[in-house]
């Protein structure tokens, strides 16, 4: 695949339970990155896309240098919703008190932290959310920043989010694929 900078990279990745490897290459930068790590999810993945940046020259943030700032719960209402990305995923983002939580089907519920009032950021896993705003402080999108790529997602109603999980719900039940994942998977 391509880098953003048009830069080819060559990479694969696999595990079993308990570990994961990354190999990347980089023909142009002559630089080859391998990654093996004794942990389960994204995790070689995700070290092998830091020192990738690092090698680049890039400045890299760790979840650890990011330091959450206090807001009043009041300006959390407003980023509340439910918000839907290009592949159709749904997160719902609310407010609990003076927390932020995020839900993926699937997954479980993720505190972010804020950074600003915008910028939030997860501690369990390295991803970071810029809600995109209007003058009241509503949230129209947000930017979803996860290994290493940005994905947007727009807002959208109570009733289309509620109507998008019973139709999920009832795929799985009837156990019927998506629509579109016959083409995804030959792109």
């Amino acid at each position: 695949s391509d880098l953003p900078d048009g830069e080819r990279i060559f990479s694969h990745g696999g595990g079993i339970e308990g570990f994961n490897t990354s190999v990347s290459y980089l023909p142009a930068s002559r630089i080859a990155i391998i990654v093996l790590a004794n942990l389960n999810g994204m995790a070689a993945d995700q070290i092998s896309a830091d020192l990738r940046h690092i090698a680049l020259g890039d400045k890299v943030v760790l979840t650890s240098d990011r330091t959450a700032i206090r807001l009043p719960g009041e300006q959390l209402n407003g980023l509340a919703g439910h918000f839907e990305f290009q592949s159709e995923a749904i997160m719902r983002v609310w407010r609990d008190g003076e927390r932020l939580l995020t839900e993926l089907p699937g997954q479980p519920a993720v505190e972010v932290y804020p950074e600003s009032q915008r910028d939030f950021f997860a501690k369990v896993v390295d991803a970071q959310i810029r809600f995109e705003t209007d003058t009241e402080g509503r949230a129209s999108a947000l930017v979803l920043h996860q290994n290493g790529r940005d994905q947007t997602a727009a807002r959208i109603s109570d009733e289309a989010a509620t109507q998008a999980g019973e139709a999920l719900q009832r795929r799985i039940r009837e156990q019927t694929r998506d629509p579109g994942s016959e083409a995804a998977l030959r792109h």
